[in-house]
C-alpha cells in the first residue's frame, strides 16, 4: 500500500510537467502555424500585385503594336496613293495577272 501512496505524488508531479510541456508545444505550433499563414497571405499579395503589373505591361505592349500596325498600314495606304497619283499623271497603266503570266512565258521560251 506504501508504493501506491509515494506513486501518486509522483505521477502527479510527472503529469503537471508533462502536460505544461505539452500545452507550450501546442503554443508554439498555433504560433508557428500563423506566421506561415500570414507569410502565405503576404506572398500572395505579392503575387497578385505582381500580375496585376504583368497584364498593365502587357496591355500596354498590346497598345503599342496596335499603333505601329496601325502606322504602318497608313504608310502603306499613302504609298499606294502617290502610286495611283504618278501612274494616273503619267497615263500607266497596271498590267493584269493574265499580262503577266504571258509576259514571263515570252521570257522563257526566248532563253
Amino acid at each position: 500500500m506504501i508504493d501506491f501512496v509515494l506513486l501518486i505524488p509522483i505521477v502527479a508531479i510527472v503529469g503537471g510537467i508533462t502536460s505544461g510541456v505539452i500545452k507550450r508545444y501546442i503554443e508554439f505550433k498555433e504560433k508557428q502555424l500563423e506566421v506561415m499563414a500570414q507569410t502565405k497571405g503576404g506572398s500572395n499579395a505579392d503575387l497578385v500585385r505582381q500580375i496585376e503589373m504583368l497584364r498593365d505591361e502587357v496591355a500596354k505592349l498590346r497598345d503599342t503594336s496596335t499603333a505601329y500596325d496601325l502606322t504602318i498600314d497608313h504608310q502603306l495606304q499613302r504609298v499606294e496613293q502617290r502610286l495611283e497619283f504618278i501612274e494616273g499623271k503619267r497615263g500607266y497603266v497596271a498590267p493584269s495577272a493574265a499580262s503577266s503570266e504571258e509576259n514571263v512565258q515570252r521570257v522563257g521560251s526566248q532563253g
